[in-house]
């Protein structure tokens, strides 16, 4: 429980640091007011932190001098704090985790059952900015190892790929067949198991 505590307190951290310098700079990168607040509405849209991203997968908050500022954004499930993902806005695709738990940005897009049975539509945004930039609407895979989560893509009618890069990664996850195991029967005898 102390690690979740620390994610949530590691957002508010950054969710306060967030100045009006910061919010002009995510505007001129196309994130409009209305595009956060709608985000904001069902979680925190973003914070700043200074951030040691030396490693190749995970950051740690740090106030030594190597830190680099870098745009924080919770990664939720089911309402929670799952993870925490960083990533700097000259390189929105090199995102480093908390703690790895975060597989995609936007999970409720994915698990929501539509209105009715039927056509489902989903789109799949290429970074965290552009997930942003259209009000947290779609999701962004954020770990293309977790191919057993998303085969459940397979789901929806349609996914549009906002970028080249997703749907050549997302047609090759979808187009390979599923590990089907062998299933052995028994042979019957006078209508009883053998």
């Amino acid at each position: 429980m102390s690690r979740l505590f620390d994610i949530y307190d590691e957002m508010q951290r950054a969710v306060s640091a967030v100045t009006g310098r910061h919010l002009a700079a995510m505007e001129r990168l196309g994130c409009t007011a209305p595009a956060i607040a709608a985000i904001g509405a069902k979680q925190a849209p973003f914070g700043v932190m200074r951030c040691d991203m030396r490693g190749k997968q995970f950051f740690e908050p740090t106030s030594e001098p190597y830190g680099i500022d870098a745009v924080i954004m919770p990664v939720m499930d089911e309402g929670e704090i799952v993870d925490l993902i960083a990533w700097r806005t000259l390189a929105p695709s090199a995102l480093r985790w908390r703690n790895g738990d975060g597989w995609v940005l936007g999970i409720d897009a994915i698990q929501e059952p539509p209105l009715w049975d039927g056509f489902r539509e989903i789109t799949l945004h290429a970074t965290p900015l552009d997930w942003i930039r259209n009000g947290g609407n779609g999701a962004v895979i954020l770990d293309w190892s977790a191919v057993s989560q998303i085969r459940k893509l397979a789901l929806f009618d349609i996914i549009r790929c906002d970028h080249p890069n997703v749907h050549q990664q997302l047609s090759a996850i979808l187009s390979q067949p599923e590990r089907k195991p062998k299933i052995l029967g028994t042979e019957v005898k006078h209508g009883r198991a053998a």
